[in-house]
């Protein structure tokens, strides 16, 4: 199961509070460390960086429809 852009986005965000060798756990059958314990966890509250938006070339009427050159 991978994990979505968002969701990784947001994992990143994650502050522990309490990261200590009490809470960092071996999985042999994933062969990687796993991190326990969130209660004392907070959330990054500064927003993550996002990709530049590329500006967009279509022409649009007030409404935001696109318009169709025939």
């Amino acid at each position: 199961m991978g994990m979505t852009s968002s969701l990784r986005r947001e994992v990143q965000r994650v502050i522990h509070e309490d990261l200590r060798r009490a809470n960092v756990l071996w999985n042999d059958e994933l062969n990687r460390a796993l991190i326990i314990n969130f209660h004392q966890s907070k959330l990054d509250p500064r927003p993550s960086k996002s990709r530049a938006k590329r500006k967009s070339y279509r022409t649009e009427s007030p409404d935001g429809k696109r318009l169709r050159v025939l």
